[in-house]
């Protein structure tokens, strides 16, 4: 966990690097998920989404931590930014991570919204923008993925 504090005060100063992250990578080799999640952090930093590099790594400390936190929208937003690049693999490993969040993330935010109606002002849009992404990706319409995932990434929340 200390790693991740090391990149986070960096991060503060300067867009992350490649060499950054290196000791990230050797600490989440074994297991799959924080793994997965740290070759996605590679492929922001390489691509220049610094702030999604952080993402990824917050996601390392919750798998560190044996906490699964659901947060479609992460997932969605980088699965647009993937499709802009071409990277349909990717894209479609974010989309199926996304769509196994939401159903969970759904419901907790409806009952944090249902004790405190401003939690989670606009969350029917939300939910809609991430199923009508996910079905968008489904049906090879990647051009709404994308203007789904820019709205999620702009509005949407965990």
């Amino acid at each position: 966990m200390g790693e991740y504090f090391r990149l986070g005060q960096i991060e503060q100063a300067r867009n992350l690097t490649l060499e950054d992250l290196a000791r990230m990578g050797e600490l989440t080799g074994t297991n799959a998920g924080m793994h997965g999640e740290f070759l996605e952090a590679q492929w922001m930093a390489q691509h220049g989404y610094s702030q999604h590099v952080m993402h990824s790594l917050q996601s390392i400390y919750t798998y560190a931590k044996w906490e699964e936190e659901a947060c479609p929208a992460h997932q969605l937003w980088h699965a647009g930014i993937f499709l802009q690049f071409n990277e349909t693999h990717m894209a479609e490993h974010a989309i199926e991570e996304g769509k196994e969040q939401l159903g969970e993330w759904d419901a907790m935010a409806m009952e944090k919204r249902a004790q405190n109606p401003q939690t989670y002002p606009q969350l029917e849009e939300i939910l809609s923008a991430m199923e009508r992404e996910i079905s968008a990706f489904e049906a090879g319409d990647y051009a709404t993925a994308v203007e789904k995932a820019k709205y999620i990434g702009e509005n949407g929340y965990c």
